[in-house]
């Protein structure tokens, strides 16, 4: 091996970047980047940095391991309907019929365990700040769930209204 490394940096560049990752945590990784420089008098060095990578939920927590992994998140259609998400860094239950109670379903973790959010729509409203009153736009109708590349949609969600339900 010379003195830059070079059978190192043939290895290195074989392994994808998450798996050289130096630090890790919630919305980045950092890693390392090895450049090889010539002087004017052709003399062959290395010169080393880090490069910190930032995006929102890149990671999620692995319990199993203790440690931050990749994020890889999957939409399931089940047998019975649902939509399952996971491989994020929170988990989420669509139902098969939007007009639903607890329609959707969010898994948090916590230090105490597993939390979930449940909700559903009611309808499409408008508010009024100014006179403190809201106004019913439309009801909820039934609509079936439908994964469309990396959405989950409900369409034609509302009675009298075109308009459809997405999460993404």
């Amino acid at each position: 091996m010379d003195r830059c490394g070079f059978d190192w940096l043939v290895g290195l560049a074989e392994v994808p970047a998450q798996q050289v990752a130096s630090d890790i945590g919630p919305d980045w990784r950092t890693r390392p980047v090895l450049t090889i420089v010539t002087n004017d008098q052709n003399t062959v060095s290395c010169q080393t940095n880090t490069v910190v990578e930032l995006s929102g939920g890149m990671n999620r927590w692995n319990s199993a391991t203790g440690r931050w992994i990749p994020a890889m998140p999957t939409l399931t259609l089940t047998d019975e309907g649902l939509v399952i998400a996971q491989g994020a860094r929170h988990s989420a239950r669509f139902a098969a019929n939007i007009n639903s109670a607890s329609a959707i379903q969010i898994q948090f973790s916590t230090q105490t365990g597993p939390q979930w959010l449940k909700m559903h729509f009611l309808g499409l409203f408008y508010e009024d700040t100014v006179l403190g009153t809201n106004i019913l736009i439309a009801d909820l109708q039934d609509s079936a769930v439908q994964v469309v590349g990396h959405q989950v949609q409900y369409r034609d969600a509302f009675s009298g209204l075109n308009a459809d339900i997405a999460y993404s």
